[in-house]
């Protein structure tokens, strides 16, 4: 059976991160995909562990591709989009390197997709403030509350209340505080690229995954939703499983903030007429 999903990561640094995120991706995916990593010019032992990644009953072939700098999140994106686009894998699933998978999650986002022809960029659950881990606080409140550390493990169970070995227990537990149809996002509402699994043929038909005239960092996500939507297509919320992400663990070096008031002032120019539109 050919694989029919491109599992794209991108990484900068942060190995242990990427480790953990290829390690529970590799655990808990159980239908044929193939990866995509770039690396984006990182320094660590980033190099040493993607060498190490081998084919095996589930992962059919690895892509590696390799940056001589940190090219941002856009330019690596569109990257994975090529290989989608070249090898006709008809689904994408764009990915940060700081994510942590539970068993099912790609065949329960797969469903939420072909059900629905029109959606062609679904997000699943994830940390988020709409996204709720109980009755009286949000998933990103909970994260924000945790002590910062560089240490996954400690904070997949500190976010958690409960052992790594026990993530799906947990998940269930989020899908049941969240459940609920298959959410359509509208404008000027927007989905996350930490891990968005997308209609490869829109993106060939919108040109770009990631618009190329934003800088490094900000800006694309919100870019990328309003440009499938304008192209007729949906953005969507898959509320049958969640993925964690532990946020920002490839950024820290960046000038975040700068850049955010770049990416912006081009969000603002791109789409001043159909914002003005909507207030």
């Amino acid at each position: 059976m050919r694989p029919q999903v491109n599992i794209i990561i991108i990484c900068y640094n942060a190995v242990e991160y990427t480790r953990a995120t290829v390690g529970s991706l590799l655990k808990n995916t159980k239908i044929p995909f193939v990866l995509t990593i770039i690396d984006n010019g990182s320094v660590d032992d980033t190099g040493i562990y993607l060498d190490s990644l081998k084919p095996n009953e589930f992962l059919r072939q690895v892509h590696i591709i390799r940056n001589k700098e940190n090219m941002g999140v856009g330019f690596a994106y569109n990257q994975g989009l090529k290989v989608s686009i070249d090898n006709r894998y008809e689904f994408s699933c764009f990915c940060n390197n700081d994510l942590y998978f539970a068993s099912g999650w790609l065949d329960k986002m797969l469903v939420c997709i072909k059900e629905k022809p029109n959606v062609a960029a679904l997000n699943p659950l994830r940390t988020a403030l709409r996204t709720k881990y109980n009755a009286k606080v949000s998933t990103m409140e909970k994260l924000l509350s945790l002590e910062e550390t560089d240490d996954w493990r400690k904070e997949l169970e500190s976010f958690t209340e409960m052992a790594v070995e026990d993530f799906d227990t947990f998940t269930q537990n989020v899908v049941q505080q969240n459940k609920a149809p298959l959410e359509i996002i509208k404008f000027p509402d927007s989905l996350s690229t930490c891990v968005c699994l997308c209609r490869t043929a829109a993106y060939k038909e919108l040109g770009y995954f990631a618009d190329p005239d934003y800088p490094k960092y900000g800006g694309e996500d919100i870019d990328m939703c309003w440009a499938i939507m304008a192209l007729g297509y949906d953005c969507a919320i898959c509320h049958d499983t969640y993925v964690h992400h532990f946020r920002g663990k490839s950024i820290k070096s960046l000038d975040r903030q700068q850049l955010l008031k770049v990416s912006n002032q081009i969000l603002y120019q791109k789409w001043r007429k159909d914002l003005l539109g909507f207030l």
